[in-house]
């Protein structure tokens, strides 16, 4: 087989879920942008579908893409639209769209009202990110817009944290604390999350209506430990799809060493393209793997045989930590052009 193979553990994605709903006891979004982390959105939404209350994207996209496996329940678009189609888009297949400054509520009003759409919204109040979300000096004003329009429905307020630091966290819930309050004053219903994977551990106080949860689902920690058990869904494997002596010559782009003479190592079909990196020595596999790490292979110095498959990784936190990037770049990266098997139960391969 020629492709990179994902294995994707969806009773793990379930339990991951089941804990973090278990230790918070909140409205739980889980959060599938961007494929599911590199899982598989329609995949993970099926599977979630009996746990999470509600799915969180950035695009609309995405929406559209899992909107028939959420079953009804609420899907937010973390991107404020960015324009009147994308409104109408959002609205006539009832995802939820993020107010996310001025400009946008008017955008979303005034589709809403030309068209006779009503439109799902929600409020993001900026206490830190600075990437989206109202200030507080005009969320009243925001509020007020959005109020004034009878097709607009607020169904919650949030905010993200820009940073682990406990102290910095604590700024940003009373800032948040602030903006629940001036949103509420209208919207008295509006359910109000601040708190990812990391905030959903920091204490009681930092859950507030709800929770999204992002890379906890596929059995990450942001940083630190988590304070129960997470298994990771994914393992990624690469088939050996040649195997040579090193006669002359290098071991790949670049000179072999010297003590590789002789030996025969491994072709296997896995390479940058797939998010492995260029650097050997950084890469972060298992298998140990000799000189530059080429576009579409790399060369493993155990020998394999012929069309085994190779485990690459089962931790993506491993491979992130001495690669000296981050959990959410070795999942993604790892599914630009692979092809995922999903697994119903504990099984591995095993070659």
């Amino acid at each position: 087989m020629q492709e990179t193979i994902l294995e994707i553990h969806l009773q793990r994605i379930r339990e991951n879920a089941l804990a973090f709903k278990r230790y918070t006891d909140r409205f739980l979004y889980a959060v599938v942008k961007a494929d599911a982390y590199g899982h598989g959105g329609l995949e993970v939404v099926n599977a979630l579908q009996p746990i999470a209350d509600g799915f969180a994207v950035a695009l609309i996209d995405e929406g559209l893409a899992v909107r028939q496996a959420a079953g009804g329940k609420e899907i937010l678009v973390f991107t404020p639209p960015t324009s009147e189609e994308e409104v109408v888009v959002a609205a006539r297949s009832g995802l939820t769209l993020t107010a996310a400054d001025l400009r946008s509520a008017k955008r979303i009003v005034c589709a809403a009202e030309k068209y006779r759409l009503q439109v799902d919204v929600q409020v993001k109040v900026n206490t830190g990110m600075n990437r989206y979300g109202v200030y507080g000096s005009i969320l009243g004003k925001v509020c007020a817009l959005l109020k004034r329009s009878g097709r607009v429905c607020v169904r919650g307020v949030y905010s993200h944290f820009y940073s682990h630091d406990k102290e910095l966290c604590e700024g940003q819930r009373l800032r948040f604390l602030h903006g629940v309050k001036i949103c509420r004053r209208y919207f008295p219903l509006a359910r109000a999350h601040l708190a990812s994977t990391y905030g959903a551990t920091l204490g009681r106080e930092y859950l507030f209506d709800g929770v999204r949860i992002g890379l906890g689902l596929y059995g990450y920690f942001p940083e630190g430990d988590s304070p129960f058990a997470l298994q990771p869904a994914m393992r990624a494997y690469a088939n050996c799809v040649a195997v040579h002596k090193v006669a002359f010559g290098g071991a790949g782009y670049g000179t072999a060493r010297a003590d590789l003479k002789g030996k025969r190592l491994s072709v296997l079909r896995c390479g940058y393209a797939e998010g492995l990196g260029v650097s050997a020595e950084d890469s972060g596999l298992l298998p140990p793997v000799q000189g530059q790490i080429c576009m579409d292979v790399c060369l493993a110095e155990t020998e394999y045989r012929l069309d085994d498959r190779v485990c690459l990784f089962e931790d993506a936190a491993a491979v992130a930590s001495k690669r000296g990037g981050s959990v959410y770049e070795v999942l993604c990266r790892m599914a630009l052009r692979a092809k995922r098997i999903y697994i119903s139960g504990e099984t591995h391969s095993k070659k």
